[in-house]
């Protein structure tokens, strides 16, 4: 990797916040994003009662630990952490070796990415390889030229991204993902909690969320998470028929009826879940100056696999 010039780093995610922050210490980066902010599958979304809901993942494994003692400064340390009402034995975004993340989840990206110029609500694409760098196009400009380019991206995204003359644009193409729906549900403190039927819970449901809200919030939080076969058989129906379909499956038709009383929120996530990495933590081609890392690569998994791809690409030498 290089130790002075202009890098673009393609997503906001883990793995593109952490990288960014590595080599800002050495680089100058840019950081594209197409999300309004920082986070990827750590993202969350800000709810009318002011609270905030997360949409993906609210632990890690426990080799994320160095970076949130690097990253423990007073907000996170301090933050309040979501915590599992239930997950599946089987689930793919929580194991037994897992701590929880600080409270939104994407404040860890913020953070990494505080003081690196990052455009957000800007998907790129296209880029070109000129003779002054590489060329990166939106929909309405262009940015550039940059020494390095560096994909975090879902590898399915980087790959029709990537120039047919990458040396690593076949390993791209053998990542395999899992998609996952997530529903937030938001109502009044009565008392109640959502109660899965428990022959529901192993076919239908990943995990449920539960996460703080304001002290004076009269509402109830929580994320139900599908499983990725339940999410693959209903990804493409309308956002309507999947809160529907959803609710019925795990045994939630009383909420279904009482919708008016209700805040809801889906959430898509078409590569939720990565269910065949690559050997390599990361993919580099020096003679194109080009680079591609993410959780798909390495041994690891989830969010332990994003940071141990970065650092693996910032030692790359």
């Amino acid at each position: 990797m290089p130790k002075q010039g202009s890098v673009a780093i393609l997503g906001a995610g883990v793995s593109g916040a952490v990288c960014a922050s590595l080599l800002s210490e050495r680089c100058d980066v840019t950081v594209f994003e197409k999300a309004r902010g920082p986070g990827g599958r750590l993202s969350s979304r800000r709810i009318p009662s002011g609270s905030s809901c997360p949409l993906g993942a609210v632990a890690a494994g426990v080799s994320a630990k160095p970076l949130l003692h690097k990253l423990s400064y007073q907000a996170i340390s301090t933050a309040p952490r979501a915590s599992y009402i239930w997950s599946n034995p089987n689930s793919l975004s929580v194991g037994c070796h897992t701590i929880s993340l600080p409270f939104p989840p994407q404040t860890i990206c913020q953070e990494l990415l505080c003081g690196i110029n990052c455009y957000y609500e800007t998907p790129i694409v296209s880029v070109f390889l000129d003779n002054h760098g590489w060329v990166l196009h939106s929909q309405t400009q262009s940015f550039g030229p940059y020494d390095w380019l560096i994909s975090s991206l879902p590898a399915p995204q980087a790959v029709n991204l990537m120039p047919d003359q990458c040396s690593f644009l076949s390993l791209l193409q053998q990542p395999r993902f899992s998609s996952c729906v997530s529903l937030v549900i938001t109502h009044k403190k009565d008392g109640s909690t959502p109660v899965i039927p428990s022959d529901m819970l192993s076919s239908v449901i990943d995990s449920i969320v539960s996460y703080p809200s304001h002290p004076n919030d009269p509402h109830l939080h929580w994320t139900i998470h599908a499983t990725p076969d339940w999410s693959a058989s209903y990804f493409d129906l309308t956002e309507q028929q999947i809160i529907e379909n959803l609710l019925v499956s795990c045994g939630q038709r009383p909420i279904l009826d009482n919708m008016e009383s209700l805040w809801t929120h889906l959430h898509r996530w078409r590569y939720a879940h990565c269910q065949r990495s690559i050997e390599a933590p990361c993919l580099v081609d020096t003679s194109l100056q080009i680079a591609a890392i993410g959780d798909w690569c390495g041994p690891h998994h989830g969010i332990s696999a994003a940071i141990a791809s970065a650092q693996a690409l910032h030692e790359y030498s």
